[in-house]
């Protein structure tokens, strides 16, 4: 039972993915057929308003329910946004490239390949999120500088006659004072 509930706790931001990743699919299929079978737009300009509100629904639900987003300021959601939405393009442009190459080009069933392309678009739009976009602040800020945030020490170097280097992810601080 330990093992499922260390499981669970490890991978819990999957479940809320799915999740957000399902409404995403809604969000999408809704816009495109009200922009396509309602206000009669065109097959591309409808799949273009879809696509780019489902990326911002999911950015929102990503930011604030999936990962927890850290960012506060201004320049930090911006930089976000523009990650976000690059990633989508990228594993987008892959998703039309596997269509392209297996479907049009080396003639396999186009439901399969879709599917496929699409689980791998679904982990690379997880791994590109967990690790890029919203990748947690390892370091926090304090009057010395910067330490990690268990205040674990990475590194120590005691000498005899010179005061202990503690390196501490990208600071370094003196624990002992120098002798004279």
């Amino acid at each position: 039972m330990d093992i499922i509930k260390k499981l669970i706790n490890k991978y819990w931001d999957v479940i809320p993915y799915l999740f957000f990743g399902v409404c995403t699919t809604i969000v999408n299929v809704v816009v495109y057929w009200f922009c396509s079978h309602c206000i009669h737009l065109g097959l591309n300009i409808s799949t273009v308003i879809a696509w780019v509100l489902a990326v911002l629904f999911a950015y929102i639900t990503n930011r604030k329910w999936v990962f927890k987003s850290e960012a506060h300021s201004a320049v930090e959601i911006f930089k976000e946004i523009i990650s976000f939405f690059g990633c989508r393009i990228a594993t987008g442009i892959l998703d039309w490239g596997c269509m392209f190459l297996f479907v049009k080009k080396l003639k396999f069933n186009d439901i399969i390949i879709k599917v496929l392309a699409n689980i791998l678009v679904i982990i690379l739009n997880y791994v590109a999120s967990k690790i890029i976009i919203f990748k947690k602040k390892d370091f926090k800020e304090d009057n010395n500088g910067i330490i990690p945030e268990n205040n674990k020490t990475l590194y120590s170097l005691p000498y005899p006659n010179v005061p202990e280097a503690t390196v501490t992810g990208f600071f370094i601080s003196l624990s002992r004072p120098i002798k004279g």
